[in-house]
């Protein structure tokens, strides 16, 4: 049965609100999002479009900013120390929805559909209608229904009219879609009665990988020397948001190498100056040195004239 259109639009905006604030952690990709409403979103071979998700904006920017040290108004040469910055732009997303349903359980679908997209840009960046992605979305649409008591929905037959295998090309033969489950034969999801421990082709998301990517970012940023920094690089190396999309990969080796250059330049400023430092010391050195041996010097020549002096016989009187 069909809801009003605009408590449709309310139970949209509620169900979308409750799985950003739930599943969304970095604040670049919450910060700006659009749903708007259209009567018509287009429509694929097999069925009519429900939902539509884009993403524009995002990327950095770096700022360097070079100091020295100095003297009377001169620049103290091997003074210089250079710091780069980062500054991230948030991306803004526009989620577009229907202006009707046919009844409650193709609204949430649709809703939750939209959300994976949000959801797997966030994470792992770019994707397809893959198997990660179903799995994904039953993970939270499964959280959503026990959130808001919902029983699940009873018709999912057309979840995976979408469904891309590896060599991104559609599957629209129905028959190899597993009716319990939804998943392609011979996947089965791990609840599945048809399910025959048989693995699945790439491991679910932990909702906790949401914010890794910051934190592996800020590991990097605030790397103190170049043993952390290449402690930092070689821990984001290993992780799944670094070697399953090439976007965040890019970034992360980029940032490696801008700080690995900042490090180095302020170890080589560093090494220059205490360079310098030692050659004064050893100038200061020599001086004193040599006012030393001035001193002993003046004092023999001193002690020998007023000995000679002393030792010189007295001439005696004639009367």
């Amino acid at each position: 049965m069909s809801l009003p259109i605009n408590q449709q639009k309310q139970l949209i905006k509620k169900y979308y609100d409750l799985l950003v604030e739930k599943f969304i952690q970095d604040p670049l990709h919450k910060k700006d999002i659009s749903i708007v409403f259209k009567n018509h979103l287009g429509s694929s071979e097999n069925s009519r479009t429900l939902g539509r998700t884009e993403r524009e904006g995002g990327g950095s920017q770096d700022h360097t900013n070079t100091t020295w040290q100095e003297i009377n108004g001169v620049k103290v040469p091997g003074s210089e120390k250079t710091t780069t910055t980062t500054t991230y732009f948030p991306y803004k997303y526009t989620i577009s929805f229907l202006n009707n349903y046919q009844n409650e359980e193709q609204l949430r679908g649709a809703v939750v559909h939209e959300f994976t997209h949000h959801y797997l840009y966030s994470t792992i960046g770019k994707h397809n209608h893959d198997d990660n992605f179903y799995s994904t979305m039953e993970r939270l649409e499964s959280w959503l229904d026990k959130n808001q008591g919902l029983n699940p929905r009873t018709d999912k037959s057309h979840d995976r009219d979408q469904y891309e295998n590896d060599n991104s090309s559609n599957i629209n033969d129905k028959e190899n879609i597993c009716p319990e489950c939804f998943s392609v034969i011979p996947h089965h999801a791990p609840q599945c009665s048809q399910n025959q421990n048989i693995p699945q082709q790439k491991p679910t998301l932990d909702p906790q990988q949401a914010g890794e990517f910051n934190r592996m970012r800020e590991l990097l940023q605030n790397a103190s020397d170049l043993a952390t920094l290449e402690a930092a690089y070689q821990n984001a190396k290993s992780k799944p948001l670094y070697q399953v999309n090439h976007d965040n990969r890019r970034e992360f080796d980029n940032l490696y190498q801008k700080k690995k250059q900042s490090l180095q330049n302020r170890q080589h400023s560093s090494h220059d100056s205490n360079k310098g430092d030692g050659s004064e010391k050893g100038n200061i050195f020599l001086i004193m040195l040599t006012v030393f041996v001035g001193i002993i010097f003046l004092i023999m020549i001193g002690y020998l004239v007023f000995s000679k002096k002393k030792k010189r016989p007295m001439r005696r009187k004639r009367f």
